[in-house]
C-alpha cells in the first residue's frame, strides 16, 4: 500500500522527522541563549566581588582590620546594597560577604542567595562559584563546611539577634556597645560569651573567566 502523499509531496512519515528536527534544533537554541543568561550572571557576580574587594582596600588603609564585610561599607556610604544577579529582589547577604587581609594576600567572599565565592585572590581572573544551604546547628553532615559563631549575654539576654563567626561576632559587638574588644580572651573577662557550632552544605558549580 502506498504512503499517501500531501500537495508538497512529503508522507506523514517526512513530515514527522522534519517537525521532530525543528523542535530539536528549538531546544538546542533555548539552552544555548538560557546558558548565554547563567553565564552572564556569573560574571556579574564577580565582578560585583571584585568592586566589593577594591572598596574594602580603602577601608582597610585607613583601620588596618584583617577583616571588612560588606555591611561596614555599606553603612560607611563606600558601596550600595549589591544586587543579587541570581534574583532580581534580593541583595547579596551583607555578613556572609567579606574581604580578609593576611599579609600581602588579599581575598573575597561574596554570597548572593545560595551562590558563594569563597576567599577568591582578589587580583585573580577566575573565580570558583560554589552553591551553598542554609547554616544549620551541628556538623554532622559529610563534606559540610563548618564553623564556629558566637554571641554574648548581657542580664541573661543575648546582645546580638544571631550567632556570629568570631571577626564579625566582634565587630557587630563593638559597633552596639560602642567598644573596641580586639579578642574572645579580653571579651571573657568582662562578659558571658555563647557559642556553637553550625555547617552547611557546599558544592561546586564551575569556575567563571572573566
Amino acid at each position: 500500500m502506498k504512503q499517501k502523499l500531501n500537495r508538497m509531496g512529503f508522507g506523514a512519515y517526512e513530515l514527522l522527522s522534519v517537525a521532530l528536527v525543528c523542535l530539536l534544533l528549538s531546544c538546542i537554541l533555548l539552552m544555548t541563549i538560557l546558558g548565554n543568561i547563567d553565564t552572564e550572571k556569573f560574571q556579574v557576580f564577580c565582578y560585583n566581588a571584585r568592586i566589593m574587594a577594591l572598596n574594602a582596600v580603602n577601608v582597610q588603609n585607613s583601620t588596618d582590620q584583617n577583616t571588612v564585610y560588606l555591611y561596614q561599607m555599606i553603612d560607611n556610604g563606600l558601596i550600595s546594597p549589591i544586587k543579587n544577579p541570581f534574583s532580581g529582589d534580593d541583595y547579596c547577604d551583607p555578613y556572609e560577604s567579606k574581604v580578609t587581609f593576611q599579609g600581602e594576600e588579599r581575598t573575597v567572599t561574596l554570597q548572593c542567595g545560595n551562590y558563594l565565592i569563597s576567599q577568591e585572590n582578589i587580583g585573580d581572573s577566575v573565580y570558583n562559584i560554589y552553591k551553598v544551604g542554609e547554616w544549620k546547628e551541628g556538623y554532622n553532615q559529610k563534606n559540610a563546611e563548618t564553623k564556629t559563631v558566637y554571641n554574648v549575654k548581657i542580664e541573661n539576654k543575648y546582645l546580638l539577634s544571631d550567632f556570629y563567626e568570631e571577626d564579625l561576632f566582634l565587630s557587630l559587638l563593638n559597633d552596639s556597645l560602642n567598644s573596641s574588644f580586639a579578642s574572645l580572651e579580653k571579651l571573657e573577662d568582662e562578659y558571658d560569651i555563647s557559642s556553637k557550632e553550625v555547617y552547611r552544605s557546599k558544592e561546586w558549580v564551575k569556575e567563571i573567566d572573566y
